[in-house]
C-alpha cells in the first residue's frame, strides 16, 4: 500500500478536498478482503474518563452518510500525531485504510467497506455496541442512530512513551495534593465567595500540575466515535490558521517521514533545539525562556527516535512550511504522513 498523502476530491466542483493519510502496511492486514472472523482478538479496553458527549450533528437531508468512515472527536486528539492516532486505531484491532484530519480535535477514520466501518465502531466503542446492524442500503434511513456519539476506548497506556508513562505515574499523588488543598479551602473558618474559591483552585492547579501533567490529563479525556457525514465532517477552509497544533509546534511540524509508526515505547531523549541564530544570547538565561523552549509532551515521542542523522536546525529545507490543508508536493521524494514524526523548526509565520 502506498502510504503517501493523497488528495481525495469530494463530490461537486466547489466542495473542499479531503487530505487522506493511508494506513501503513504494518498496521493493515495482508489480505485485501478480511472476514469478520479473521479479525484479531479485541484488546482489553481501558476505561476512559467520564464526560459529556458532544451533540450529534444536525441531520441535513442533503448531507449523506459516509458508510465507510467513522468520525472521532475528543481533546486527546490534540495531543496525538498522525502516526500515534493510527497506532490507536490499529490497537483496537480494526482494519482501517487511513485518516482524514478535520481540525485539532476531530478526524475521520476511513475503511474500505460499510461492514468494516461497523466492525471498527464496535471495536472502538468502550461499551458494547448494542444498536441494530442496519444493512448498508438502509443506513442513510437510520442516520439518527449511526450519528449518535459513542464513548470510545481510552488511548491505551501501552502506547504511552517513556515520558508519558512517568508523567502518568505522578498524577495520582498530585491529584491527592490538589484534593487536600480543595478540602482545606472549603473548610476554612471564613467562607470565601465561590468565584474567589474557584480562582484560588485554578491557581493551585497551575502550581501543582506542570505542562506535562496538564497534557497528560488532556490525553486521558474521553473520545467519541460515530459515523461520518459527507459534507459536515470535512476540513474547513484555512483551518491551519486556527490550529493550536501549529501555534504550539510551528507550521512545519509533523511533515517528516515516520519510519516506524508502532515504535511508540521508550525513545531516546533529544537535546533541546538551538535558539534562533539571530536572537539575543542574554535572553537564553532568563527563566521564562525555559518555558518558551518547552518541548511539548506530544512531540517527545517523535524527536530523537527517527532520523537521528538529521539536524533540523541546520536544514534550510525544513523551514519551508506548508499548510496541511494544501495539496501535497508531488515533486518531492519525501512521503508526508502529517502530524507528528519530528520536531520541526519554529515557523515565523505566527509572528508576522
Amino acid at each position: 500500500m502506498d502510504s503517501a498523502l493523497t488528495d481525495v476530491p469530494m463530490e461537486g466542483e466547489e466542495a473542499p478536498k479531503r487530505i487522506f493519510y493511508n494506513m501503513p502496511d504494518e498496521m493493515v492486514g495482508a489480505e485485501e478482503d478480511i472476514e469478520e472472523e479473521e479479525l484479531p482478538p479485541a484488546p482489553i479496553k481501558e476505561k476512559p474518563d467520564t464526560g459529556v458527549p458532544p451533540p450529534a450533528p444536525s441531520v441535513d437531508a442533503h448531507d449523506a452518510l459516509r458508510v465507510d468512515a467513522l468520525h472521532l472527536e475528543g481533546e486527546p486528539i490534540n495531543q496525538l500525531s498522525t502516526s500515534r492516532l493510527m497506532a490507536y486505531v490499529a490497537y483496537s484491532g480494526t482494519h482501517a485504510k487511513g485518516i482524514e484530519w478535520i481540525n485539532d480535535t476531530r478526524c475521520v477514520i476511513v475503511f474500505d467497506s460499510y461492514e468494516h466501518a461497523l466492525q471498527g465502531l464496535e471495536r472502538l466503542c468502550y461499551d458494547p455496541w448494542e444498536e441494530t446492524r442496519f444493512p448498508e442500503d438502509v443506513a442513510n434511513e437510520n442516520k439518527d442512530v449511526l450519528l449518535r456519539p459513542c464513548l470510545a476506548m481510552a488511548f491505551p497506556t501501552k502506547l504511552y512513551n517513556a515520558m508519558e508513562q512517568e508523567t502518568a505515574s505522578e498524577l495520582p499523588a498530585l491529584q491527592s495534593q490538589l484534593d487536600e488543598a480543595r478540602a482545606k479551602l472549603e473548610s476554612a473558618a471564613e467562607p470565601m465567595p465561590e468565584i474567589y474559591r474557584d480562582m484560588e483552585m485554578e491557581e493551585m492547579e497551575r502550581k501543582i500540575f506542570s505542562r506535562d501533567h496538564r497534557r497528560m490529563k488532556q490525553l486521558r479525556q474521553p473520545l467519541w466515535v460515530r459515523f461520518a457525514l459527507q459534507h459536515h465532517d470535512t476540513k474547513s477552509p484555512r483551518s491551519a490558521s486556527k490550529s493550536n497544533w501549529y501555534r504550539q509546534h510551528g507550521r512545519g511540524a509533523g511533515k517528516e517521514v515516520v519510519t516506524r509508526l508502532l515504535d511508540v515505547g521508550d525513545v531516546a531523549w533529544s537535546r533541546r533545539r538551538r535558539r534562533n541564530r539571530g536572537g539575543d544570547r542574554k535572553r537564553r538565561d532568563r527563566p521564562q525562556d525555559y518555558e518558551e523552549d518547552y518541548t511539548p509532551l506530544s512531540l517527545r515521542d517523535r524527536i530523537g527516535g527517527v532520523r537521528r542523522d538529521r539536524d533540523w536546525d541546520d536544514d534550510d529545507a525544513g523551514r519551508l512550511v506548508r499548510d496541511r490543508s494544501a495539496s501535497p508536493d508531488r515533486g518531492s521524494d519525501v512521503r508526508i504522513r502529517g502530524r507528528g514524526s519530528a520536531y520541526a523548526p519554529r515557523s515565523r509565520g505566527w509572528d508576522s
